[in-house]
């Protein structure tokens, strides 16, 4: 449990900003912090998916409107088809438990432009797993006051990456 606290510690700790570029070496926490709108929570989400065993995992970082870290989140999702797949359960996954820690505003931040495009269009045919957590997304986001979305490049969401992929290897979620 040590190195998953080190580890859930060591995101978090990244999670200012990682560089400008798409380089993945050491973060700095001097950086400045990507934007989150004003009065609104903001959540950064991402998932982990392997095709191998069709196994999927969640991780997110819950920050305060001034960009202060509240809560971690991650663990294991259900049986997965695809990447997007994965991001849209790991979406719903976690508007499920912000609901559930009382928040009532959020800015929802995610990598994944497919996923982003298809929770802020005015409707979706997909007829697929996928439609049904897309549509199960969406339906918990009306139930807040305010719930956006927006797109960010992967290094600004490095901190909810690794608790993703942290979530392949621990015994216990966070």
């Amino acid at each position: 449990m040590g190195e998953v606290v080190a580890t859930s510690e060591g995101s978090v700790a990244c999670y200012p900003g990682c560089g400008n570029s798409l380089a993945h070496g050491p973060c700095s926490q001097s950086r400045s912090t990507p934007p989150v709108d004003h009065g609104n929570a903001g959540y950064f989400f991402d998932a982990g998916f392997r095709a191998h065993s069709r196994g999927g995992t969640v991780g997110a970082i819950l920050l305060t409107p001034d960009g202060s870290f509240v809560a971690a989140y991650n663990g294991l999702l259900p049986t997965c088809y695809s990447p997007l797949m994965a991001e849209s359960l790991a979406c719903s996954a976690v508007l499920s438990w912000l609901k559930g820690r009382g928040i009532t505003s959020v800015q929802v931040y995610t990598d994944c432009s497919t996923l982003k495009n298809l929770l802020t269009a005015p409707s979706s045919s997909l007829f697929s797993y996928v439609g049904y957590s897309i549509d199960a997304s969406r339906a918990i986001m009306s139930t807040f006051v305010s719930c956006t979305v927006s797109y960010v490049p992967r290094f600004a969401n490095r901190a909810a990456h690794t608790l993703a992929t942290m979530a392949f290897s621990q015994d216990i979620v966070l």
